[in-house]
């Protein structure tokens, strides 16, 4: 039996927990691609297609009905199986309204990748299709409404049952390339990157 997901003891207790709404998109697109670091964390649900997702230098393969969670600040890979459509549900939220943070807001141990069953994905799209709606309203309750819908998919996603295990440790060449892209991060801004550099760095 796969283990669930392990959620980190909240300072609080659960019932502690407010998250905050702060970007709600419902995403399609073929062969999608791409490095991310966000600064909140980033609920993440694949309604259609299926795609590799890079974690930790730990790689997932992911296809429609999975689900995970984000912590701040991970750098993610998202690699798309083209040309067939990818469908992604997506929410980024604080746990915390601002100010009131502990110092450790990470929900969960490690990016939990959890496979749904069929009730349990109606549920999450049914939820998540409720909290688009709320978020992209201007009713004066909004901020309300999608606080309690935000907290249903994470306790869908904390309750979903077994998690998927990484299918390998990176092998797409992704330990070679973040040097580089980390050094363009931070030289961008100067202006003074040659090429030369990002290959060292990429140990080419």
């Amino acid at each position: 039996m796969k283990p669930k997901a392990t959620p980190r003891r909240s300072p609080g207790g659960w019932e502690s927990l407010s998250p905050v709404v702060r970007v709600v998109r419902l995403q399609t697109s073929r062969g999608l691609s791409g490095s991310w670091i966000d600064p909140d964390h980033v609920f993440t649900f694949l309604a259609e297609g299926d795609a590799d997702f890079i974690l930790e230098r730990k790689r997932w393969r992911l296809a429609a009905g999975d689900a995970l969670i984000m912590p701040p600040r991970l750098r993610h890979v998202i690699l798309a199986s083209p040309p067939a459509p990818l469908t992604l549900y997506v929410a980024h939220f604080d746990l915390f309204p601002p100010g009131t943070a502990p110092g450790n807001q990470r929900l969960l141990r490690e990016p939990p990748v959890v496979s749904l069953g069929a009730a349990q994905r109606e549920a999450m799209r049914s939820a998540f299709q409720r909290l688009h709606d709320a978020f992209h309203s201007d009713r004066p309750w909004q901020a309300l409404e999608a606080k309690g819908l935000m907290t249903k998919l994470i306790a869908l996603i904390l309750d979903s049952g077994a998690t998927s295990s990484p299918v390998s440790p990176d092998d797409t060449g992704w330990s070679r390339i973040k040097p580089a892209l980390d050094l363009l991060h931070m030289r961008f801004a100067q202006g003074d990157l040659r090429i030369g550099e990002a290959d060292r760095a990429a140990s080419l």
